[in-house]
């Protein structure tokens, strides 16, 4: 028979990525996740492209025409809020990728990294998994914790607020935690979704955040909210910003269509 064109783009992917042709590779890769990855493809093309988003995107480094990152020069009155807002992006990644300290002042002049967002998330329930993208391109992978008894409801929701260190009460017993208590289920992290589309329509008090029990990654034990573990739940915090959508499906249909 002849060769598997998914083989073939794969092969030459890899090859790009070991040669350092790492935005050939990025195109390449993320062109097969598109058209329909067979499962077991999947895992080595998606630590391949987050390996190569750690270098291009999460990095301080501008690879040249690289269309999703650029320079960006300082001006007067600029700050990161400012910054961020203006290409869809939060503060917190502004500040991780330029390794800029806390409460560092730009100076007018100054270039740092910027990215070209938005980031969005899908959330794929039957594997408890959380993909995240830059615009259309893959970046990153999270195992996450779901509602018990199907409370996770499936379809598109938007980010509105996004809080660190929330305190919470708990719904079942009125128990309130503090947002330094140890116990605080959202460990730290809570980022607000509202449902626009499908079963999300109308939903409200459901959200992404932590957890103070890291053994409930990748099972169903939530009141229905999304959960990561800690250095996931900072990553994907500094990733989605307010207006970013995150998508919930039952399963990844484009890669059952392919197996």
């Amino acid at each position: 028979p002849p060769p598997d064109p998914i083989d073939i783009a794969i092969q030459e992917g890899i090859l790009a990525w070991e040669q350092g042709g790492l935005l050939r590779a990025r195109g390449i890769l993320n062109s097969v996740l598109q058209e329909g990855c067979p499962a077991e493809r999947q895992a080595r093309v998606r630590e391949i492209l987050t390996q190569i988003a750690d270098k291009t995107i999460f990095s301080p480094d501008i690879l040249p025409d690289d269309p999703l990152v650029f320079g960006y020069r300082v001006a007067k009155g600029d700050t990161l809020s400012r910054i961020a807002r203006k290409h869809d992006l939060t503060e917190e990644l502004i500040s991780s990728i330029n390794r800029l300290s806390a409460g560092s002042v730009l100076r007018p002049g100054h270039r740092i990294k910027v990215v070209r967002g938005p980031f969005s998330a899908t959330v794929i329930k039957s594997d408890h998994e959380m993909h995240l993208y830059l615009q259309e391109v893959y970046v990153r992978t999270c195992r996450v914790a779901l509602g018990t008894d199907n409370k996770t409801p499936t379809g598109k929701w938007v980010v509105t607020t996004r809080l660190r260190n929330p305190s919470w009460v708990d719904p079942r017993n009125g128990k309130r935690y503090g947002s330094t208590d140890p116990d605080n289920p959202l460990g730290g992290y809570w980022i607000a979704l509202r449902g626009i589309e499908g079963s999300a329509v109308g939903r409200r008090g459901y959200g992404i955040h932590g957890t103070n029990d890291e053994a409930s990654i990748g099972t169903d034990a939530s009141l229905g909210c999304v959960r990561l573990g800690k250095q996931d739940i900072e990553a994907v915090y500094a990733m989605l910003a307010r207006d970013c959508i995150v998508t919930i499906i039952e399963s990844d249909e484009t890669r059952d269509q392919t197996e």
